[in-house]
């Protein structure tokens, strides 16, 4: 995602962080391509989750997006993460991500993954 930039920021951590708590994460983005858009997902820590040595906190996002393309086009399609956070360096262990297109098929999907910590 190094090519975006959300206002007033990706709202994907919300401090403290624990198992059960919920929030609305809501921003608004500008690609280098021009692409400009916002979204609006529900947040939950859902569990904690080892990931291989490293105690992590499993945190689940849904919700929907809206985008407008520099040709004019626009539209809006469904979002969906999973990232798994480690608290004790502060870092990701692991982040799923998957949205569909304007049409309500499967657009991007990918994983990554900490190899060293």
């Amino acid at each position: 995602w190094g090519d975006t930039t959300y206002t007033p920021d990706s709202g994907f951590l919300a401090f403290p962080l624990y198992v059960g708590k919920t929030w609305e994460v809501k921003a608004s983005y500008t690609k280098t391509s021009g692409m400009r858009g916002s979204y609006v997902l529900t947040a939950l820590v859902a569990a904690e989750e080892k990931i291989g040595e490293l105690l992590t906190l499993k945190i689940t996002y849904e919700g929907r997006y809206n985008a407008a393309a520099s040709n004019g086009r626009s539209g809006s399609g469904m979002m969906r993460a999973v990232h798994w956070y480690v608290p004790s360096n502060g870092c990701l262990a692991k982040s799923t991500y998957e949205d569909t297109d304007w049409s309500g098929s499967l657009y991007n999907r990918n994983t990554i993954m900490l190899v060293n910590n």
